[in-house]
């Protein structure tokens, strides 16, 4: 639900988190983590895919570093708040508040990753 909170709650900043995953939810250790700014008019589909392109490279680099012998953590920065914001699966009337304010998606957002230099 990388996307949801973000949309819902009016944030202008997105982000991916690469972790070691554990028997609980988002509870393994954090090996990258990178945000990014999101547009005013930014749609579930556009922040998706951000996430997915962001979070492809971020994986591969924590791979290579496996591959290489090296420690997969990567050099992370956090703000003073950014361990306190996740955010719990959405409820019924989360979701039924934001489909009344947000689209899925537009054909732009797809056009644009399509043409992403910058994470290529």
């Amino acid at each position: 639900m990388a996307y949801f909170w973000v949309l819902n709650n009016g944030s202008d900043r997105g982000g991916v988190t690469v972790h070691w995953i554990d028997e609980g939810l988002d509870t393994g250790e954090v090996l990258a983590r990178r945000s990014f700014t999101l547009k005013a008019n930014a749609t579930q589909e556009s922040v998706l895919m951000y996430t997915a392109v962001i979070g492809a490279k971020l994986l591969g680099r924590v791979v290579k570093r496996l591959i290489d012998g090296k420690d997969p953590k990567l050099h992370l920065i956090h703000s003073s708040n950014e361990k306190d914001m996740y955010y719990p699966m959405p409820g019924d009337k989360d979701f039924e508040s934001y489909f009344k304010q947000r689209r899925y998606f537009r054909i732009r957002d797809v056009l644009t990753v399509l043409v992403m230099k910058k994470y290529r």
